[in-house]
């Protein structure tokens, strides 16, 4: 017996959830953690890193390559 013959889909049920968000709520709770910075600020810290280390012109020369290639690692 194939596994596509054991593989059933129960039609009754949803097909996934609707709405999915991130919470910190359990580390907070379990870890008493919480992070420094805001998930908005931590994004434009991040791009702000980029923007000031990434060799300009290699992006543009290998723009293409790098949008679609996966590293080995």
């Amino acid at each position: 017996m194939c596994i596509r013959d054991r593989i059933f889909y129960d039609t009754s049920k949803p097909e996934g959830v609707s709405v999915r968000t991130a919470s910190i709520e359990n580390q907070k709770k379990w870890l008493d953690w919480s992070p420094k910075v805001s998930f908005a600020e931590g994004i434009g810290k991040t791009i702000d890193w980029y923007a000031e280390s990434v060799d300009r012109e290699a992006l543009v020369e290998h723009f293409e390559m790098l949008l679609f290639e996966r590293s080995a690692g």
